[in-house]
């Protein structure tokens, strides 16, 4: 303090400076008691003095803003038809953390969390930032959706040989499994037709699976077993 008459002490009580994010904090004294006292512990009135005061509070920002359990919020299955996707979360105790996400390696930010549906890989790019800390945030996990696994068959016919051929006709496949809900295909025989003993060959009632609408064949690790289409003598 400067101003104060020599052998008397200017004394503040009870002024608070507050704040909750980092930064500086300043305040013009309002509302702060202030006492003038002698050597010998007797009392001056502070009218005696123009009192003029400001004081300042820092927060400095705190360090290592980080993300916790990052690795969590990959995700790794199989194809089920739905959205898979998780938000990043970060240790910040307070402040406003902004998290952003880029999947095509930098060039573009959002804060939208990126989610995977088709079978596939996605790399993820995030990055978080908070005021009340010195420093950005960043990491990296994957998205990855592995095909579902289709089985399907085709029947089997067999007749001896009359010199007219035989087809899979209008049969339907003897096994089709593993599509999801009410995903699924239509099928095509591929013109199999048998007429003589030589050309029973194994496998040969092959077929083609064409996709409904709304099924991606891509999701799908399809196994196709065409069955057999047999002349014997």
């Amino acid at each position: 303090a400067t101003g104060v008459v020599k052998g008397e002490t200017l004394t503040l009580t009870g002024a608070t400076i507050s704040g909750t994010e980092a930064g500086d904090y300043t305040k013009v004294a309002d509302g702060w008691t202030w006492s003038v006292t002698k050597a010998d512990g007797t009392t001056v009135s502070t009218n005696n003095y123009d009192i003029e005061a400001t004081g300042t509070l820092t927060i400095a920002k705190a360090d290592q803003l980080g993300f916790v359990e990052l690795d969590a919020n990959g995700y790794k299955d199989t194809y089920d038809a739905k959205a898979h996707g998780t938000a990043a979360k970060t240790n910040a105790a307070s402040g406003t953390t902004t998290i952003q996400y880029s999947v095509d390696n930098g060039a573009t930010w959002s804060e939208t969390v990126p989610t995977i549906t088709d079978a596939g890989t996605v790399n993820v790019m995030v990055k978080a930032s908070n005021p009340n800390y010195s420093n950005e945030a960043t990491g990296n996990y994957i998205l990855q959706v592995d095909k579902a696994p289709v089985v399907l068959q085709s029947d089997s016919f067999s007749k001896v040989y009359d010199s007219t051929p035989i087809t899979n006709g209008e049969a339907e496949l003897v096994e089709e499994s593993g599509w999801i809900n009410d995903e699924g295909a239509t099928y095509a025989f591929n013109n199999n037709s048998v007429v003589n003993v030589a050309d029973s060959t194994e496998g040969n009632n092959t077929f083609t699976a064409i996709a409904k609408e709304g099924t991606k064949l891509d999701n799908y690790e399809i196994t196709y077993i065409p069955g057999n289409l047999t002349i014997t003598p």
